[in-house]
């Protein structure tokens, strides 16, 4: 019996103190997720990272989003027996809620990696950066923009939350800031971005990329949340230098089933390759 009790006590020790040497393993802090250094070597390299900024909608763009802002109005119509559509988001049962605020700050966060890779390269040329930097400040500004229209005040951040494992604690700790002030940070972005993207409607850019009309759609939408009419009429004029007067355009073509017709300043492609 002394015996086993000596055995037993060993194994103990032994135990404890690999749990030790796990526990100090364990506590060591990884310094980064992903080399961006090795990555946006290459124009092709970065606009692959911008490809990658758009996946995120597929996740928010689909029927749930449809039920939470279309099916509620007096222009849907729904065959079925209940006369009402309803629908709620709370903290007890957030239902799609999750799902946009999940998705939508996962985009954020490819949008700011990817606009620090950019930024910080040194081997793709300065004059190719703008627009790259500017497709992705753009997608940035949509996910804030469905952020903010659906919850309000939410977490703001522009930096590279992937960068090391403190500043993806750091952004896992901040508080709501003001939707107000969200936009006009937006706004600000975005006028200063929208100059180097195309001028030109959606439809006219290879693969119906964003261009600046995206750009002062979206300052528009956000500076009317704002009250902000000279800055929603100063976007509008923009986007009307671009696309012209509405008259020319048909309003035959306006269907669903109409992809990317020349009056479209954006659509979420679910078919085709960027």
């Amino acid at each position: 019996m002394k015996q086993i009790k000596i055995y037993l006590f060993a194994a103990l020790a032994i135990f404890a103190l690999c749990i030790s040497s796990c526990s100090k393993f364990l506590e060591e802090k990884p310094e980064s997720f992903t080399s961006a250094a090795n990555f946006y070597q290459t124009e092709a390299q970065a606009q692959a990272a911008v490809n990658a900024c758009y996946i995120k909608l597929y996740d928010i763009y689909n029927t749930s989003l449809l039920c939470i802002t279309e099916y509620t109005t007096d222009i849907a119509y729904r065959n079925g027996s209940g006369v009402d559509e309803t629908i709620g988001i709370n903290p007890a049962n957030p239902g799609f809620g999750a799902t946009i605020w999940t998705a939508a700050y996962n985009g954020v966060m490819t949008c700011n990696a990817t606009i620090a890779g950019i930024q910080n390269s040194t081997a793709i040329a300065e004059a190719k950066k703008p627009a790259l930097i500017g497709e992705a400040a753009t997608m940035r500004a949509l996910y804030y923009y469905i952020l903010t229209s659906t919850f309000g005040d939410v977490p703001f951040y522009t930096g590279d939350a992937s960068a090391s494992f403190d500043a993806l604690m750091q952004v896992a700790q901040l508080g709501r800031m003001p939707a107000a002030a969200t936009r006009d940070s937006l706004i600000a972005d975005l006028q200063k971005w929208a100059p180097s993207l195309p001028q030109t409607k959606t439809s006219s850019i290879a693969n119906n990329r964003n261009g600046a009309a995206v750009a002062y759609m979206l300052i528009g939408k956000m500076a009317l949340w704002n009250k902000e009419w000279d800055v929603c009429i100063n976007a509008m004029q923009k986007l009307q230098d671009i696309y012209g007067a509405l008259s020319q355009y048909s309003l035959t073509d306006t269907w669903f089933r109409n992809k990317n017709k020349p009056e479209s300043i954006f659509e979420v492609e679910y078919s085709g390759t960027l």
